[in-house]
């Protein structure tokens, strides 16, 4: 199980929904939690119930069970990781990008022109 998190949406919220954002992030953390460990579980029991039908002992069907269930754990935080560092590899492209010259034409006739 997960610890506890801390949210703080004090800045990112206005403040007469700061609970009701708190709550959100809270039970989404929880319900990750448990789509986590449902899945890692399926993906073990599924192993192990393999093994066991192909005729391996139990401590070994058991033992590669948890071994897959854990080997599946690793690969969400890697995909987490890889999909984080693209997002931030994005948007350091897009703060690093000049902006567009200033628009020096105003008024209706700059709209008419096509500038914005």
């Amino acid at each position: 199980m997960t610890g506890m998190t801390v949210t703080r949406t004090d800045r990112t919220v206005a403040p007469d929904r700061n609970r009701w954002a708190a709550l959100a992030l809270l039970c989404s953390a929880f319900v990750m939690t448990i789509l986590d460990i449902a899945i890692l579980t399926t993906i073990a029991v599924q192993r192990t119930t393999d093994l066991l039908a192909g005729g391996a002992t139990p401590p070994v069907a058991l033992t590669a069970g948890f071994q897959s269930g854990y080997t599946a754990g690793l690969v969400f935080p890697a995909i987490g990781l890889l999909v984080a560092l693209l997002l931030l590899k994005g948007a350091r492209r897009a703060a690093a990008a000049p902006s567009p010259a200033p628009n020096r034409r105003q008024g209706p006739a700059a709209r008419h022109l096509g500038d914005k």
